[in-house]
């Protein structure tokens, strides 16, 4: 409404301008692969492998792999509207994706019910079952992707051990898994400042999923042709401290991870 008002006499009604938005969205999306692509190849995935491992040290790791909500209007028309109701007791749509060590995304997924977990929707995705097939090939660098406590632990799909954990090796792994997630929060972050509109995203349900997903190719687009700031974590006063507990703990985890 506000752009059709703003622009009067080139955009005479709301309704025009929800025909030029599914226009719009759909031109982006038509062009997707260009922008967002998992490494197939191993000069590919060595450059996602090396990208993450420069970050805190972690290796052959291919993807960080995160989800986050965005809400949506709820309404007494929708069906099955308890299903879109997240676990902040709002009516909201998943976007889940990965991304490497830069915050590009290599992989998204956008329009399944806020009510869902993340290891549900990562059970469904193609990404999961490319991971089982690949794991398996010793040639190729990736070895599994890196995630919070909301997914379930799998060879292919690491996190970090319980926060409360008392033993030093465990504690500056957590550290380090930590900051190299910290990646996805910022990429959300960023992309959410971008597009404002995914704060609350008032459009047909949907259309919803294709919006979510438009903004996730045009991150990857502006960040391809424009750059952006690095957005390598910085090392926290916490992890500085957790890693001076042993001097040669560090070299451990590496080293374990490396041998997997």
């Amino acid at each position: 409404h506000r752009v059709s008002t703003l622009w009067g006499e080139g955009v005479a009604s709301t309704r025009q301008v929800h025909q030029i938005l599914r226009r719009f969205v759909k031109a982006v999306n038509s062009i997707a692969n260009e922008y967002i692509f998992w490494p197939d190849s191993n000069e590919e995935a060595q450059q996602v492998v090396d990208g993450i491992e420069a970050i805190r040290g972690l290796p052959n790791c291919i993807g960080i792999i995160d989800c986050t909500q965005v809400e949506i209007p709820g309404c007494k028309a929708m069906s099955d509207r308890t299903r879109y109701i997240s676990y902040k007791k709002r009516y909201t749509l998943i976007l889940q994706a990965v991304v490497d060590g830069s915050g590009a995304f290599t992989h998204c997924v956008a329009g399944y019910p806020g009510s869902l977990n993340d290891c549900t929707i990562f059970a469904k995705t193609d990404v999961y079952e490319r991971l089982r097939r690949t794991i398996d090939r010793p040639d190729y660098p990736g070895k599994y992707l890196l995630s919070d406590s909301g997914f379930v632990l799998r060879i292919f799909c690491m996190r970090g051990f319980a926060y409360d954990s008392t033993d030093d090796q465990e504690r500056v792994l957590n550290a380090y898994c930590h900051s190299t997630r910290a990646t996805v929060e910022h990429t959300f972050g960023r992309m959410k400042g971008r597009f404002r509109r995914l704060k609350f995203l008032n459009v047909d349900l949907k259309l919803a999923p294709q919006v979510m997903h438009a903004c996730a190719v045009l991150h990857n687009f502006i960040s391809h042709h424009d750059g952006e700031d690095d957005a390598t974590p910085l090392m926290t006063q916490r992890d500085a401290e957790l890693e001076r507990t042993d001097p040669r703990t560090s070299t451990k985890i590496r080293l374990r991870l490396r041998h997997r």
